[in-house]
């Protein structure tokens, strides 16, 4: 697996948690989510776009169009419609 690749997974994992999408009920997922939608955007975020090789306002848009359907998307519906969509936009 390449270090991009990594990236990648580091922002699917930090926008499936923005989506409020978890595999397992816990009582910090309310904090998890929160941490994630203050992340989305902010400066650690854009450093992680630049790593994946993406540019921050399309990961953002990939986010916002997924977000619009998240109350009928599974968390791997999630990640594999953000993995396919980082795939194909990166320069891996």
């Amino acid at each position: 697996m390449n270090e991009q690749r990594l990236w990648i997974a580091c922002l699917v994992q930090g926008l499936t948690d923005a989506c409020n999408k978890f595999l397992w009920q816990n009582r910090l997922n309310s904090k998890y989510y929160q941490e994630a939608l203050d992340w989305v955007g902010g400066k650690d975020f854009k450093l992680v776009c630049s790593f994946a090789g993406l540019e921050p306002e399309d990961v953002i848009q990939a986010y916002n169009n997924i977000n619009k359907h998240k109350h009928y998307l599974t968390v791997e519906d999630i990640r594999y419609l953000l993995n396919e969509t980082f795939s194909r936009r990166s320069v891996l």
